[in-house]
C-alpha cells in the first residue's frame, strides 16, 4: 500500500467532512472514516481510522493538530475477518480467520498532522487467507469491523473481495515487432484473463538495457518505461473478462528514440537485457467506483458526488494487486526485432550517425 497516498486521501476526506454538507448547530456526532487498501501480495496490511471533526471557527487545519478532533479519545478495536461463501451455500457465510489490528505510528513529512498519523496493521505472522476449490485458488473475502473497547459498540464496517491472479491466455509467443527481410514493423497482442476480483487495470512496458563503455571499463543497467493503458475496465470482475493489448512495433521503436540520446564516446554501446516486462495495478470494484466518483476534472462546474462503502461511516475499503509478466518465451524480443533495434531506421544503424541509439 502506498501509505503517503493513503494519508493524502484521508486528510482530503477528514477536510471534506468539514463542509456545510454538515450543520454546525447539531449536536455533536461522531463521523468514522475508514480507509483500507488490502494487497494479498503485500507482508502487512494498514488501515486508516479517524472520526470526521467539524470546526465553525478559525482554521481548520489547526483544530486538526488538536488529537482528539480526529483520533477516537478512547480506544477502539478493529478487526479483520477473513469469510468463505461455498458455491453450494451461497446464504451460508463462513468465518475461517480473525485477527485484531495493532496501532502503529507511521512518520512522515514534518507538518501538523505528523503526531495524529496513526494506522492500523496486521500483525507480523498475518497471511491473506485462500481455498481450494477444484483445484484453483480461491480468496477469502475479507471484513473490517471497528468497535468501541469499553462495551463492544460497533463503530463502522465494510466488506471486500480479494483482487486475484490473473494470467496470460491463449498461446503467447515472443513479441515479434520487426520482419527484417520485408523490412516492415509488426503488431503484437498480448491477451490476459481478467483477475477474479479485479475490475480497473493500469499498465506500462519496461524495456531493460545495459550501457557499457570498454575502454572505461564501466557498465551500468538502466530502463525506460512506456505506458501502455490507464484505467481500463472489464466488464465484469468474476475471472471471466477478457484483456488485450496490440503493441505497435513502429511506435516502440519510436518511443524508445524519444526517450534516449545516442551514445557520444565511440567505445561506449548499450546492450537490450532480456525479456521485457509488463507491469499492471488492478483496482478491485469498490475502489474502482470511488476513484471514478471521486476523480473528477476539477472544473468550478464539476458537482461529484461522494462514494463509501463504509457502514456507519465514510471512506472505502477495498482491495488491489500489482503483477509483472516476465517470461522470456512470452515476452522477450524476436531476434528480429532485436535486429531492428540494432540495425534498423529508427534506433538503429540504418537511422544515421545522429539517431544510432548504440545497441549492439
Amino acid at each position: 500500500m502506498n501509505r503517503k497516498l493513503l494519508f493524502f486521501i484521508t486528510i482530503a476526506a477528514l477536510f471534506n467532512s468539514c463542509s456545510t454538507d454538515f450543520d454546525v448547530t447539531a449536536p455533536y456526532k461522531e463521523i468514522p472514516v475508514v480507509f483500507g487498501i488490502i494487497n494479498k501480495d503485500e507482508a502487512v496490511q494498514y488501515i486508516k481510522i479517524n472520526k470526521a471533526y467539524l470546526n465553525d471557527e478559525g482554521s481548520a487545519i489547526i483544530a486538526g493538530t488538536v488529537p482528539d478532533s480526529n483520533i477516537y479519545p478512547y480506544p477502539i478495536e478493529a478487526k479483520l475477518y477473513a469469510t468463505f461463501t461455498p458455491l453450494t451455500e451461497l446464504n451460508n457465510i463462513k468465518y475461517i480467520d480473525s485477527v485484531v489490528l495493532d496501532t502503529a505510528h507511521l512518520n512522515k513529512e514534518a507538518g501538523n498532522f505528523n503526531a495524529n498519523n496513526l494506522f492500523y496493521k496486521t500483525p507480523s505472522n498475518f497471511k491473506i487467507k485462500y481455498t481450494i476449490v477444484n483445484r484453483d485458488t480461491t480468496w477469502a473475502n475479507y471484513q473490517i469491523i471497528v468497535r468501541r473497547k469499553s462495551d463492544g459498540k460497533l463503530i463502522a464496517k465494510s466488506r471486500t473481495p480479494i483482487v486475484a491472479d490473473f494470467l496470460f491466455s491463449g498461446t503467447q509467443n515472443e513479441v515479434k515487432l520487426y520482419n527484417r527481410f520485408t523490412k516492415l514493423y509488426l503488431n503484437h497482442t498480448f491477451n490476459w484473463s481478467g483477475a477474479v476480483g479485479g475490475k480497473m487495470y493500469t499498465s506500462f512496458l519496461r524495456f531493460r538495457f545495459r550501457e557499457v563503455d570498454d575502454l572505461a571499463g564501466t557498465s551500468e543497467d538502466k530502463y525506460v518505461d512506456m505506458p501502455l493503458f490507464e484505467n481500463i475496465k472489464t466488464s465484469n470482475s468474476n475471472g471471466s473478462s477478457k484483456i488485450s493489448y496490440t503493441l505497435s512495433g513502429e511506435s516502440f521503436f519510436v518511443y524508445l528514440q524519444s526517450k534516449l540520446d545516442p551514445l557520444t564516446s565511440s567505445s561506449a554501446r548499450r546492450e537490450y537485457i532480456a525479456p521485457l516486462e509488463l507491469y499492471f495495478n488492478v483496482a478491485g470494484e469498490e475502489l474502482t467506483k470511488y476513484m471514478e466518483i471521486n476523480n473528477g476534472s476539477g472544473g468550478l462546474n464539476d458537482i461529484r458526488p461522494d462514494y463509501s462503502n463504509i457502514e456507519g461511516g465514510f471512506g472505502i475499503f477495498s482491495s488491489r494487486m500489482g503483477k509483472v509478466f516476465n517470461q522470456l518465451s512470452k515476452t522477450n524480443l524476436s531476434q528480429d526485432a532485436i535486429y531492428a533495434l540494432k540495425e534498423g531506421d529508427i534506433t538503429g544503424r540504418g537511422a544515421g550517425t545522429a539517431n544510432d541509439l548504440g545497441f549492439r
